[in-house]
């Protein structure tokens, strides 16, 4: 049920806050965290069984979100790094730090690069991940893979939008 819902509200929602206002009327049936961009500025909107918080940028207007609920309101630790979780901890921090190492210098390759490496090399790629997702709000374009199925597809939005 959230994921149609979620594409409901993009067919309808023009802006940020009517993003926001829309997130905050669901009840979802499965915990998520979902990432929402203008070329203005991004969000994460961190959405467990109960609760809301949609979670500021984390530097400069870059958000790093990967599969654990990280703002503090929360009151939950980061997993342990000897913990069955602890890759999670660790492809955000390594997101982080590529984040800084390359202030100033993204380009869809670089981000790409970085997702198709491996966390224990310093990316963030999971063997487990279904799909990854590179997107420029600015240009409105997403570039998107599927680990075993197929590389880096650029997908250019402006005809839907234009």
């Amino acid at each position: 049920m959230l994921m149609s819902t979620l594409f409901s509200f993009l067919e309808t929602c023009a802006t940020q806050e009517q993003m926001d206002a829309a997130l905050r009327t669901v009840t979802p049936d499965i915990a998520a965290i979902v990432n929402v961009a203008s070329p203005a500025v991004a969000y994460s909107f961190e959405l467990p069984l109960t609760g809301f918080v949609r979670r500021q940028p984390d530097d400069d207007g870059m958000i790093a979100a990967t599969n654990h609920f990280v703002d503090p309101s929360w009151g939950i630790p980061p997993p342990e790094p000897d913990s069955e979780n602890a890759w999670t901890a660790l492809r955000r921090s390594n997101l982080l730090a590529f984040a800084g190492a390359n202030k100033g210098a993204f380009d869809v390759a670089k981000v790409a690069h970085v997702m198709a490496t491996a966390i224990a090399e310093g990316g963030v790629f999971d063997a487990g991940a279904i799909y990854q997702v590179v997107v420029v709000p600015a240009d409105l374009t997403i570039t998107l893979r599927a680990p075993n199925h197929f590389d880096w597809q650029e997908i250019d939005l402006k005809h839907f939008f234009y």
